[in-house]
């Protein structure tokens, strides 16, 4: 075994050490239904096989990866529309965690008006955590275009909570599933 192949299998497992659990993450909340589990062992074999190209900053290009193995899942399955119905009920019950009901629900229902490329721009930035650089560099885009389609989905979010109705329902007549 030479020097260089140890070094090889030490970053590899430095990188899934540091980023495994954040790659699986990104897949369970975008696509539940989907084995996060082999989504992400098939990230980093890419990234094996693609050593030579993974950037120093390697998480944005662990996510887009990923998000290019879910987007082949989906057509092979044609589940998009399975997809933006998790995504949206989903989004809606673990987005706000402040005690007011009425910013809750306003909330939950200006998440559901926002299309998918909105919402997938404001929960790489709120939920992965990620820079404006990075976030469009998951998204194949640079990071100023990226700047730009945050201010937009977040200027659309505003707007459409400030259009929600402001009184809170009555928890008799709210149904839960």
């Amino acid at each position: 075994m030479t020097t260089e192949t140890t070094r090889d299998r030490e970053w590899l497992r430095d990188l899934w050490r540091t980023h495994a659990d954040a790659v699986q993450r990104y897949v369970q909340r975008r696509t539940p239904w989907l084995p996060a589990e082999d989504l992400t062992s098939e990230t980093f074999l890419v990234a094996w096989r693609r050593r030579e190209d993974v950037p120093q900053d390697a998480l944005p290009w662990l996510l887009a990866t990923v998000r290019n193995h879910i987007g082949t899942a989906l057509r092979a399955g044609d589940r998009q529309r399975e997809m933006l119905a998790t995504l949206g009920h989903e989004a809606r019950s673990e987005a706000v965690h402040d005690g007011d009901p009425a910013r809750r629900l306003a909330l939950s229902d200006a998440w559901g008006t926002l299309p998918e490329d909105a919402r997938e721009v404001l929960t790489l930035i709120a939920w992965d955590g990620l820079t404006n650089d990075q976030a469009g560099a998951v998204l194949g885009i640079s990071g100023g275009t990226f700047a730009v389609r945050l201010h937009r989905a977040r200027a659309r979010l505003e707007k459409s909570m400030q259009e929600a109705p402001d009184e809170v329902p009555d928890s008799r007549e709210v149904h839960h599933d």
